[in-house]
């Protein structure tokens, strides 16, 4: 007797969990086919509407193509803090004009030739046209006197470099 209460035992066990195995298996799929999920669906994907709303907005977009505007053009400070100096750099602006500009911290310092940099970006160095240069005995610094087309010095650039000579941080006066 002892012997059946034994397998009688098992047999209920086994029968439960075949049960319980089988209901959550229903219970699932019945759940998977009302949701019919798919990647940021949250709700019904055609609703009239929302169709009417995306094909009005799509004819006034295509109606004022020149007033569209997605994004704006860089600025010349733009282009020189993303372009020459690649981002790496945090730059003191006042008025529109940049003032200093620094080395990030946990940045690798860029090679950039100023004068190149100063004929490029010329709106950025008090759109000065012509430059004369004094560097430091060990190069670490550059003295960068901005001039006018007339040659009346319109400021200075001081550079501060690295021993490699990479931009440690520009300073425009």
């Amino acid at each position: 007797m002892v012997m059946n209460q034994k397998k009688l035992t098992i047999l209920t066990l086994v029968v439960v969990a075949a049960g319980a195995v089988t209901v959550n298996e229903l219970i699932m799929r019945a759940g998977n086919k009302e949701q019919n999920r798919e990647v940021a669906s949250f709700g019904e994907r055609y609703v009239p509407e929302q169709i009417k709303w995306e094909q009005e907005l799509a004819k006034t977009v295509s109606q004022n193509v020149g007033k569209t505007q997605i994004g704006a053009k860089p600025s010349i400070s733009d282009k020189f803090l993303y372009e020459a100096l690649e981002g790496r750099y945090n730059a003191e602006v006042v008025n529109g004009n940049i003032l200093k500009i620094s080395l990030r911290d946990s940045n690798d310092p860029v090679a950039l030739d100023v004068q190149s940099a100063i004929k490029k970006y010329g709106a950025v160095f008090k759109n000065s046209t012509g430059f004369s240069t004094v560097k430091s005995a060990d190069g670490t610094t550059e003295d960068i006197t901005l001039q006018d087309n007339n040659g009346k010095q319109m400021g200075t650039v001081s550079v501060k470099r690295t021993a490699e000579g990479r931009v440690l941080n520009i300073e425009i006066k």
